[in-house]
């Protein structure tokens, strides 16, 4: 009897420890970084901005953060006065962990479409970037949407005022030499 529960228990054991199947779990690890010159040739865009928006999605997907940033100044990429990238939700997915309201230097791939970061690139809050501000240099300044949008919203009339303008113009002008004269 007492031999029987020792099998039983050392059988019940066994099916514990070598038939359950765990599901691995899989932390982020990044190789070394590299230099910010290496750096800026590998990403498609480098850019500084504040973080304006952060959009999560709740579904249990995992699908990454949308971070929407007003762009202060370009080194690579895009000229926008606004940028948006997509990162993965938290740091265990390497996901870099953005604030609203503050202001970063952002080295971003493009993956999918998309601009996307995370803790293994050289992204870093603004306060923290002085040697990478160095290397980098100055950068451009964005685009101002406001003017494009300005652009493209008063040329369409601008030009009909001025074309009947003209014409009434040259309407006047042949009435006033006919009626001369007469």
């Amino acid at each position: 009897m007492r031999l029987t529960i020792i099998l039983s228990t050392l059988v019940l054991l066994f099916a514990l420890v070598f038939l359950t199947n765990p599901v691995p779990a899989y932390a982020c690890s990044c190789i070394p970084s590299l230099p910010v010159k290496e750096e800026l040739k590998s990403v498609q865009s480098v850019f500084s901005g504040e973080v304006l928006s952060i959009e999560t999605d709740p579904s249990p997907d995992y699908k990454p953060n949308k971070v929407t940033f007003k762009v202060s100044e370009i080194w690579k990429g895009e000229n926008k006065s606004e940028i948006t990238i997509y990162t993965a939700r938290d740091s265990e997915a390497c996901g870099f962990e953005f604030m609203q309201g503050v202001s970063y230097l952002v080295y971003a791939t493009e993956n999918g479409g998309k601009l996307r970061t995370g803790i293994c690139s050289l992204t870093k809050d603004l306060s923290q970037a002085s040697a990478d501000l160095v290397v980098l240099g100055e950068g451009k300044q964005p685009l101002s949407d406001s003017v494009e949008v300005n652009n493209q919203t008063q040329s369409p009339y601008a030009t009909w005022i001025i074309l009947t303008a003209v014409f009434l113009v040259g309407l006047l002008f042949i009435l006033f030499v006919v009626k001369r004269k007469a």
